[in-house]
């Protein structure tokens, strides 16, 4: 059988709890970390000296990440704020999401990219989910 290799020095660069964890879907040694430090930060495995992009993503902690299998470029993020947004990896470094919603009452405590759909993703907090397709325009009607 296989045997496990692993490096025991940790990824330091937070400075409170990490909440949340997430694989890039494209490449192997890209992961992605939230924070209650209000960061989300991303890591090369074969760099272990600090985090390769790092954002201050909410105004409060940040409890969740997810990224997108369709269109890896993007992030979201889920605060204790309510708020959830949506990050274009290519432009990470500017600290703008490309996308804000302040929709939830409560802390987001779930999301999740539609494993079919690259503009749909579910999010949700205390007693609540909500279904967004970031592609819908507004009625004229």
């Amino acid at each position: 059988g296989g045997r496990w290799s692993h490096d025991a020095r940790p990824f330091v660069g937070h400075s409170d709890s990490v909440e949340d964890l997430v694989f890039s879907p494209a490449e192997e040694d890209v992961f992605a970390s939230c924070s209650v430090d209000k960061t989300v930060k991303l890591w090369d495995a074969r760099q272990r000296r600090q985090a390769v992009l790092s954002v201050v993503a909410h105004d409060t902690d940040v409890n969740v990440i997810g990224w997108n299998t369709h269109a890896d470029h993007l992030l979201v993020s889920g605060g204790d704020d309510g708020v959830f947004r949506v990050w274009d990896l290519r432009n990470f470094q500017d600290n703008e999401p490309a996308a804000h919603f302040k929709w939830h009452a409560t802390p987001i405590t779930s999301v999740e990219w539609s494993p079919y759909e690259e503009t749909v993703l579910a999010v949700s907090c205390e007693e609540q989910i909500t279904i967004w397709d970031l592609c819908m325009e507004p009625d004229d009607d």
